[in-house]
């Protein structure tokens, strides 16, 4: 009976063109909606955070991740999370002369 439940939801949901859990989180006024509004293509602030999560998250606290500002990652070292912009800067240059191919920031451009 749960299992039809949920069935039902899901297709109600994606019928309806809205996420079943779309009133617990909301991105209104947050850097991601003023980013997404100023691009030409207004992608939704959603894609953004979820680019990001995607791409930085990183631990904050005992279950919960978000977007690292200041990830760093490329092949020979992996993954690094530096506490401080400071931190960041080193790293980056150490990350740098490893490989030109390193990924940085929130979003991880390279």
């Amino acid at each position: 009976m749960k299992r039809n439940k949920a069935i039902i939801l899901l297709a109600v949901s994606i019928l309806s063109g809205t996420s079943a859990y779309s009133g617990g989180f909301s991105l209104k006024g947050t850097t991601w909606e003023r980013a997404a509004a100023s691009a030409a293509c207004k992608p939704d602030p959603l894609l953004l955070y979820s680019l990001a999560l995607q791409e930085s998250g990183h631990a904050v606290k005992r279950g919960f991740v978000a977007p690292h500002p200041y990830a760093l990652r490329n092949e020979p070292s992996g993954a690094h999370y530096p506490e401080t912009l400071d931190d960041a800067k080193s790293a980056l240059q150490r990350y740098i002369a490893e490989d030109r191919l390193t990924d940085i920031g929130i979003m991880q451009i390279n």
